[in-house]
């Protein structure tokens, strides 16, 4: 009887761990679609992720892309947890709130507003020398992505202004 209970707890914890939110899953580039602008996903070193609570994944062509859909979408699907693809690393993702963004003049992003995401703060410097850009933390990519609106890239046109985030630019809703 004991080990019926054992093994009945034991599925029981396997089955809540399926249904939570998971991290990132693997692009498939030239395949999957954005889940803001529409395009095909199509660059290795601009995806980007949204993982919902209920462990929902939307995939993004851009950081702008994952911006602008998060700043539309706030609270109407609660984000569990935002990645960006390191631009030095392709494939690997970062946390949106640990990574460090770029904007440079001479970054040719997908959605036309040179940003892009690495791991490291050195890495970050070097871009931003590189790329004539400036350096910036998660809330001021949304900021700026926010005061751009739908004027970033042809495929917004549809979509119109992102509106802030309910508690101001840095009031976003994930898990460590």
């Amino acid at each position: 009887m004991r080990s019926l209970r054992v093994l009945a707890l034991a599925l029981l914890a396997l089955g809540a761990a399926g249904c939570g939110p998971r991290g990132p899953q693997p692009i498939a580039y030239g395949q999957d679609q954005c889940g803001y602008c529409r395009m095909t996903i199509s660059d290795e070193r601009f995806g980007s992720e949204l993982v919902t609570r209920r462990g929902r994944v939307h995939k993004f062509d851009s950081v702008e892309c994952l911006a602008n859909y998060y700043l539309a979408q706030h609270g109407s699907e609660p984000a569990h947890s935002l990645w960006v693809t390191d631009y030095a690393r392709p494939g690997e993702f970062v946390s949106a709130d640990s990574a460090h963004f770029v904007q440079g003049e001479r970054v040719s992003s997908p959605m036309g507003m040179g940003l892009l995401a690495v791991s490291t703060p050195a890495e970050a410097e070097r871009l931003a020398r590189e790329h004539a850009g400036r350096r910036l933390s998660w809330e001021q990519v949304l900021e700026t992505v926010a005061r751009a609106g739908a004027r970033v890239g042809a495929g917004h046109a549809a979509h119109g202004p992102a509106a802030p985030p309910p508690g101001g630019a840095g009031a976003h809703d994930t898990a460590h």
